[in-house]
């Protein structure tokens, strides 16, 4: 057990340890004198003020909902703002438009995936955006831009003593804007506080008013500085001259370097392609020769395909970049006819991962993992394909290629949110005559709202076709357990969907569309969603008490066999005989089956 000296250290210690990092930084690089004076961008005052605003109205105090994706539009415009207007261009509108919209989403769909996608996106955009501004200028070149992104960190410690010398300088008018706003932020902020504290001491009724208001003050102001800090800090960042005048090239690695790697690889990628094309339009008696059954095969290896394609376009643009850097002519075309085949082989790869996910859906059905992979697939696809046209076209420009992978990762984000992939996996038809995965569809977000109503559905049916029996069969025992589970995983989405929406009411901020729709179905459909579900639980607890039924196995067995990706895992362990008993024994639920409280009219769903 840690005591307080420990907590307390603990805590300390990766505050010292940042400390004394910047303190090394700040020892290490010296401002050189073309950079003692910071370069402050068009617009700065408006700037801040946009964002700091931003905050304070949108995003203070809120979970991810639509008032983070207006504070993240926000701040887009406001970096736009800071550009000069030669250097706004198709590329920086792009990057805050595409920041803007992925911020925006975040009040639509309820799936944690796609919200986390667009909250990536997002900032990976603004990212970028800082990036921009930073540099003099953008160069569509991806040894240049790695290099760029490679120094990012030096560059930024480098700027330590550019601030904490323009600090310093204040005093000499060094700075006479940062002079201007901290004088008209502390000439308003400190009279502001100390006369709202005066005059709610002399009135208890204003004093009640602004009470919300005077709780946050500090708090709010706090963050507001360090919105301001942050601002400051990377729109006065430049990068040196000396580093954004060079673009790096690949003339330390020879050809032979690059090709006998790249001919290894071209007879790996061959011979895997050519066992697949054994397997994968092979029976289930191919497979049992091989001492693996069919159902494994299909679940294994689709992620790893679209790893190995994706990693395999990085290696076929670098080698596409030293052909092209090559001046003699025979190796130059060797090198393009290897890479050339390379991105055919990565292609046959992706058609390797696309038979298997079909042959998984075949087998099991729809899942988050089998669609966000379809669409994964299809971005690596069309990267490929531009790949291609940019070995095989000489004319093709760099440019053209990076713009059409910013293209085309934009378009696969926007069709992340425009499908409903919760939705679809709960209407979808299980294949090979199988029931829906209950348990599965209820662990989905609120997207799957009709599946939920399904699987009430469902789970009441079940535990009226077994309630009379005494004894069940195995079948019978697993179908109840999968019942009981599936309510337990509604349940606990339901009261998330509450809590969310509670927090929506006192604070329009936390909006989600998807959130909105299910909790208006569970007020409109209360029966439905709250009565049924609940007494179901409570039922079959009391018919296993009754009938000595024990699910534990059963329920550890779905858990422990199956996995879900891309899945907020629920909270549920299997409960005894014995830890029921005593639940009914501190309740005071009487010894018979709770159908006494629990109607035979509430287990009918209504809609």
């Amino acid at each position: 057990m840690l005591d307080n000296f420990d907590v307390l250290i603990l805590l300390f210690a990766p505050f010292a340890i940042l400390a004394a990092i910047l303190f090394v930084a700040l020892r290490k690089f010296r401002a050189s004198e073309e950079d003692e004076r910071l370069s402050f961008p068009r617009l700065f005052p408006w700037v801040l003020l946009i964002a700091v605003v931003g905050f304070n109205f949108f995003a203070y105090d809120v979970p991810a909902g639509i008032g983070i994706g207006l504070f993240i539009t926000t701040l887009a415009f406001a970096i736009v703002l800071s550009f000069d207007r030669a250097r706004q261009g198709t590329l920086v509108y792009f990057l805050a438009g595409t920041a803007s919209v992925a911020g925006l989403l975040l009040g639509g769909r309820a799936n944690e995936f796609i919200l986390e996608v667009n909250m990536c996106t997002a900032l990976l955009c603004l990212g970028a955006l800082l990036m921009a501004h930073a540099l003099k200028e953008i160069r569509w070149n991806a040894l240049w831009l790695a290099k760029m992104n490679m120094f990012s960190l030096p560059e930024s410690i480098r700027h330590l003593p550019n601030i904490w010398k323009s600090a310093t300088s204040m005093r000499r008018s060094e700075h006479p804007i940062m002079v201007s706003i901290l004088k008209t932020f502390l000439l308003t902020v400190i009279p502001l506080l100390f006369f709202a504290y005066l005059l709610s001491a002399a009135d208890p009724v204003f004093d009640k008013m602004i009470e919300h208001i005077r709780e946050q003050a500090l708090e709010r102001t706090l963050w507001s500085i360090v919105i301001a800090g942050i601002g400051t800090y990377f729109l006065t960042l430049r990068f040196r001259k000396e580093i954004q005048e060079s673009t790096p090239t690949l003339s330390r690695l020879s050809f032979v370097n690059v090709i006998v790697p790249t001919l290894s690889l071209l007879l790996l990628f061959a011979l895997f392609l050519f066992i697949q094309a054994k397997y994968l339009f092979g029976s289930h008696a191919d497979f049992l020769q091989i001492g693996i059954t069919y159902s494994n095969y299909v679940r294994q290896g689709f992620q790893e395909l679209l790893v190995a394609s994706f990693a395999g376009s990085v290696l076929a643009y670098f080698l596409i970049i030293k052909q092209r850097e090559l001046t003699d002519a025979p190796k130059a075309s060797g090198l393009k006819v290897a890479t050339a085949v390379l991105i055919l082989e990565l292609a046959l790869l992706l058609a390797s991962a696309l038979k298997r996910d079909v042959m998984y859906m075949e087998m099991y059905g729809l899942t988050r993992v089998r669609i966000i992979g379809l669409l994964f697939l299809a971005w690596i696809a069309g990267i490929l394909l531009l790949l291609l046209f940019f070995t095989v076209w000489r004319r093709m420009l760099e440019k053209l290629l990076l713009s059409g992978i910013l293209f085309l990762s934009a378009v696969t984000v926007l069709t992340l949110n425009l499908l409903n992939i919760d939705a679809m996996i709960a209407r979808a038809t299980p294949p090979r005559g199988q029931t829906k995965d209950f348990i599965y569809i209820n662990m989905l977000s609120a997207d799957a709202l009709d599946g939920w109503r399904e699987s009430i559905g469902s789970a009441s049916s079940v535990y009226e076709n077994v309630r009379l029996k005494k004894f069940l069969t195995q079948e019978e025992e697993k179908q109840l357990a999968e019942a009981k589970i599936s309510m337990h995983a509604f349940i606990d989405r339901r009261s998330e969907i509450i809590s969310l929406h509670d927090y929506f009411i006192s604070k329009w901020q936390t909006f989600n569309a998807s959130i909105l729709r299910a909790h208006r179905a569970f007020q409109t459909e209360k029966n439905l969603f709250f009565t049924l579900p609940d007494c179901l639980i409570a039922e079959i607890e009391d018919y296993q008490v009754i009938n000595n039924i024990v699910l534990v196995t059963e329920e550890r067995d779905r858990f422990e066999n199956y996995e879900y990706p891309f899945i907020q895992s629920m909270h549920y362990y299997p409960k005894t005989l014995e830890s029921m008993v005593m639940l009914r024994r501190e309740t005071n639920r009487p010894g018979q089956n709770s159908a006494d409280s629990c109607t035979n009219s509430s287990r009918t769903p209504q809609s």
